[in-house]
Formats: C-alpha cells, sequence, structure tokens
C-alpha cells in the first residue's frame, strides 16, 4: 500500500513493472510509462512558459504602480522636485 502521493506518483511514472523485462506486457508497460512521461513533460514545459511570460509582462506594470520609486513611475505621475522645495524658509 503507497500512503505518500510523492511516492505514487514516482510509482506511477518509473519502469520498474512486476512483469519480467522480456515479455511484451513489459515492453508495453514501459512504453505506456515512456508516453506518460513526455506528456507530464510537455505540460510542464508549457506551463513554465506561461508563468514565464505572465511574470515578464505583469512584473513591469506592478513596478509602475508602487509610489516608492520615483524611477519607475510613469513621467506623469513623476514628483519633480523645484527650486525651493527642500528650503524650510
Amino acid at each position: 500500500m503507497i500512503r505518500s502521493p510523492s511516492l505514487a506518483l514516482s510509482f506511477l511514472f518509473s519502469t520498474h513493472i512486476s512483469v519480467r523485462q522480456g515479455s511484451i506486457l513489459g515492453a508495453i508497460g514501459r512504453g505506456i510509462n515512456a508516453v506518460i512521461s513526455a506528456i507530464v513533460g510537455v505540460l510542464m514545459a508549457i506551463v513554465d512558459a506561461i508563468t514565464t511570460v505572465i511574470i515578464i509582462i505583469f512584473n513591469p506594470m506592478l513596478l509602475l504602480r508602487l509610489p516608492d520609486f520615483p524611477w519607475a513611475a510613469p513621467p506623469s505621475k513623476r514628483r519633480t522636485v523645484r527650486r525651493g522645495d527642500l528650503l524650510d524658509e
């Protein structure tokens, strides 16, 4: 009985099957495992690409909305220091 989900996944995607390695059932099982592993790898690559694009698109937009960095704000929102603003008199 497999209790851990990670152990169950590793058992599902492993190439060790309880059939003899020379038999046709063993070859079919190894082929199925190879196909499943390839599908999971492609899905992981797609998710990685999507998250990378999301980070690239939304990160500068988040930086533009932060008020603490005046150099990251758009020119219309920048606070310009005028002559005499820093003087107490």
